[in-house]
């Protein structure tokens, strides 16, 4: 398991070793107040086809009328062959039944018949009805799941479509390659969670470094983002702003639309709805679709960004002086939400001040959205690490430690049985130190010494269970901060690349001047002496 690279059966291994959840407990049915259980899949089908507007099919025909079929782009065999090769066994069939073993297996022998189809579908710019039918599965968003809203609508569809989908991901991409928003980090080559962390968090500290400024940062979310993208809005953005073909907006326009969606719960199945809005989640296109549909979303004044990553934004505003607010920015975001018909969900969308100045005004006041007030945080958990208002990072460390914590007991199980030393280390890569370094090239410096202690001390330990030393954290973060740094000099259209600047020699950069320690300790400053420390340093 361990070797082979398996790691999901090695999880389940190490687990069963353990003795945790040994014997899986029987799937609790799912219940909701107030609805009888004979009719609750039709209760769910409605709900989660509420956001279907019935008053936009008009324009949604009209912008297919004003598409002209044209000829397709050309699918291969081989491309075929490796993505079917690549399906899971193990992954859930879709209403089709056409299971993932079968396409994995039988990869050669289905390549031919499946390249034909795609193709065809391609030149006609139709994709056949059962691929776009879909069984929705609630999944509870916690334990104590009672209300409709409480449950997430995951779409189980045609692995065959799925497939597909990841051919037109890749030609939508090819197509829109450094064009998207510099500040949209999702499905961006070489970029990924790190990229939009760091891109926060590099402003936040340069503008924290002059005198008397402070920072707003507001985390926005969506309410059932991908479920409401209007057809029509993105074909027109896809057809205006990034010129696609026609004959590729045709097979986008109606893999959106006429889909089939049915809700299986409790054993019972709904009866089928169509829906023509949103994309579900669960299809390999949503994610893409949604960054398209949203790139448009960009702020115009001075100070003031709007990060994304996918559906994740922050709206962040670089303040000097008396300004106290977000400004006109916010009320432009939520319009231009309005309009394309994305809401905002006031309740989970939270503001965070951070504000070191001696002599702060109490109050700066509120961020109003829709007449409701944004509750202020303290910290935020913002693409998987916690982010505070002091930016020491200690709820995050804590969060890491107790994390690590839990995966120790199952290394302890492991050496009890006398596993072998190379599997322990591996053990300890895969599992344990991924913990302690996710992201960390964001937030590692800034820790305070006794922080960075507790987050060694799990290193210690593991190696003395283990039997052998495994890397400090120093060295590990010393070591991810050049490889990213390396990186984003590699990508010109990279956000952060414009703070890397050669000196005339061109052999080492310009290390920017900091006032603080904040600054100083972070990302770009820090790889900056990296890079220019190393021996024989020359410009790449």
């Amino acid at each position: 398991m361990y070797s082979g690279g398996d790691l999901k059966a090695a999880w389940k291994g190490i687990k069963c070793m353990a003795s945790c959840n040994h014997q899986k407990e029987d799937k609790k049915p799912i219940n909701v107040k107030g609805v009888p259980d004979s009719v609750l899949p039709d209760v769910f089908n409605s709900f989660f086809s509420r956001f279907e507007r019935g008053d936009l099919v008009g324009k949604v025909w009209v912008c297919k009328e004003a598409l002209k079929p044209s000829e397709g782009f050309v699918i291969s065999l081989d491309q075929v062959t490796i993505l079917l090769k690549k399906v899971k066994v193990g992954k859930a069939r879709g209403p089709d039944a056409i299971c993932g073993r079968t396409l994995h297996h039988c990869a050669n022998q289905l390549s031919g018949v499946f390249s034909r189809l795609f193709q065809t579908c391609v030149d006609v710019g139709q994709i056949p009805s059962l691929w776009k039918t879909s069984t929705i599965i609630p999944i509870p968003k916690s334990s104590t799941s009672k209300e409709l809203s409480d449950f997430r609508p995951v779409a189980l569809t045609s692995l065959v479509m799925k497939t597909f989908e990841k051919i037109l991901k890749s030609e939508i991409l090819s197509l829109t390659e450094g064009r998207l928003d510099p500040l949209q980090f999702a499905y961006q080559q070489k970029k990924g969670v790190e990229d939009a962390v760091l891109c926060v968090l590099n402003m936040v500290y340069r503008h924290l470094d002059k005198t008397g400024t402070c920072v707003r940062l507001l985390f926005a979310d969506f309410s059932s983002a991908f479920n409401k993208m209007q057809p029509h809005i993105l074909i027109e953005r896809l057809a205006n702003v990034f010129n696609l073909p026609d004959q590729l907006l045709l097979l986008i326009l109606n893999f959106l639309t006429g889909r089939t969606q049915r809700v299986l719960v409790n054993g019972q199945i709904s009866l089928p709805l169509m829906s023509s809005t949103g994309s579900p989640q669960g299809c390999v296109l949503s994610p893409l679709l949604f960054i398209l549909y949203t790139d448009s979303c960009r702020v115009t004044q001075n100070n003031r960004f709007l990060v994304k990553f996918s559906d994740d934004t922050v709206l962040m505003s670089l303040l000097s002086g008396s300004e106290i607010n977000h400004g006109p920015a916010l009320s432009d975001f939520v319009e231009w939400c309005d309009s394309n018909y994305l809401d905002l969900n006031v309740k989970k969308t939270k503001d965070m001040i951070i504000d070191f100045r001696r002599s702060a005004p109490p109050h700066l006041g509120s961020s109003i959205i829709h007449g409701e007030v944004v509750e202020v945080v303290e910290e935020y958990r913002y693409l998987g690490s916690w982010i505070d208002n002091k930016l020491r990072f200690v709820t995050n460390t804590d969060s890491i430690f107790k994390r690590a914590q839990q995966r120790i007991y199952l290394l302890r199980k492991l050496n009890y049985f006398n596993v072998n030393k190379r599997i322990l280390c591996n053990f300890y890569s895969c599992f344990i130190e991924s913990i302690l370094t996710f992201s960390f090239v964001c937030w590692y410096k800034a820790l305070s010494m006794k922080d960075k202690k507790k987050l060694q001390s799990i290193v210690k330990t593991c190696s003395k269970i283990i039997g052998a030393k495994q890397r400090d954290l120093q060295s590990l973060w010393e070591e991810r901060v050049r490889k990213k740094a390396k990186s984003i000099l590699g990508q010109p259209l990279h956000a952060l690349h414009s703070e890397f600047s050669l000196m005339p020699s061109g052999r080492r950069y310009y290390v920017p001047s900091r006032k603080t320690n904040r600054f100083a300790n972070s990302f770009v400053p820090s790889a900056i002496e990296l890079l220019n420390s190393e021996p024989g340093r020359v410009a790449q």
